[in-house]
């Protein structure tokens, strides 16, 4: 019986030891589990987050870099006006019906220039339309057209506003088209009125000069109403002429539309084109170029910050009999700065 109790207690004591042992590595796993979550965990972005990030950092840089120009045109004074400085990035994916479907990338960028009473503005991308331009609905304007002219132009715009609805504005640049650089220069003059049965009318006329290929001029007429009071539709017409040196005549294209405001997310346009050559360069050519129904949507989407547009078409063109083609053109559009 002694010996079995001495064995009992050895086997008591082992026990006991185990048991030590375990409370111990259980303390210590536990201490180091409370150091690690006193740590700062290790934060890994989503993907949103990141494009959020990188996208409010870039309008960041653009605004400051805006602000670095308006100081040099101006004297540093502190101003809590806002800038409407604006950059887009655009990407265009078409099929023109009677070609091989293409792509074209664009970067569009307006730095406006407060300091100087907004009466200057860097523009990289000289187009047809301003982005202040409130001569038509959000509707109609936001649904901006096709680019006739693809080159790369960077100008100093010099703003003059004549009286209430008459502008003045005037560009210097330079431009690389067809392989080649030449400096341009832009007038461009527009009249606005505003009837009291509804009707809103809009001249202008763009002049260019560029010192190698000569002068581009474009004069455009354009009225628009609502279809009836406190209604989001609009119904536009549009006349242009356009003269260029070496053509004998003038290009006529007239577009007729309805421009319908879905939600402050989506507009829809239903538009007809046509277009008249008054002297073709080919006597073989008809003076009539033909004519186009196209349907516009456009969505913004995701973010405040990107846009989507889809154009599907349909065109009868002189050139090909006058059989139907369909096309369409695929756009997506990402803004930073003050969208």
């Amino acid at each position: 019986m002694v010996i079995r109790d001495k064995n009992l207690t050895a086997r008591n004591r082992k026990a006991l030891v185990y048991r030590v042992l375990l409370t111990a590595v259980a303390v210590c796993g536990n201490s180091n589990l409370m150091a690690e979550s006193d740590q700062t965990p290790v934060v890994i972005e989503s993907p949103t987050v990141a494009i959020d990030s990188a996208h409010k950092e870039a309008s960041k840089l653009l605004n400051g870099f805006a602000s670095q120009i308006d100081n040099y045109f101006a004297e540093e004074i502190d101003t809590d006006e806002a800038n409407d400085t604006s950059a887009t990035i655009r990407f265009d994916f078409a099929d023109p019906s009677h070609g091989d479907i293409s792509a074209n990338a664009k970067l569009k960028l307006r730095l406006v220039l407060p300091r100087s009473q907004r009466r200057v503005r860097l523009l990289l991308d000289v187009d047809d339309e301003d982005i202040n331009d409130n001569s038509r609905s959000s509707s109609a304007q936001s649904l901006s057209s096709t680019d006739d002219d693809r080159s790369l132009a960077l100008a100093l715009r010099f703003i003059r506003k004549v009286r209430e609805g008459m502008s003045v504005n005037i560009d210097i640049g330079a431009r690389r088209h067809e392989q080649k650089f030449q400096t341009f220069a832009r007038l461009r003059t527009a009249a606005e009125n505003r009837s009291e049965n509804g009707w809103s009318s809009k001249i202008n006329n763009d002049l260019r000069q560029y010192y190698s290929s000569g002068y581009w001029n474009r004069l455009n007429i354009d009225f628009w109403r609502y279809t009836r009071e406190g209604s989001s539709t609009v119904f536009r017409t549009s006349t242009s002429f356009k003269w260029q040196r070496n053509d004998a005549g003038a290009r006529i294209d007239q577009t007729v539309g309805i421009y319908k405001e879905l939600s402050r997310e989506s507009l829809l346009a239903f538009e007809a084109l046509a277009a008249y050559n008054t002297s073709p360069a080919d006597e073989s050519e008809n003076h009539y170029a033909g004519h186009q129904l196209r349907l516009r949507y456009r969505r913004n989407a995701f973010r405040p910050w990107f846009h989507f547009e889809v154009w599907p078409s349909i065109s009868w063109l002189s050139g090909d009999d006058s059989d139907p083609k369909i096309g369409g053109l695929i756009r997506t559009e990402v803004r930073f700065g003050n969208y």
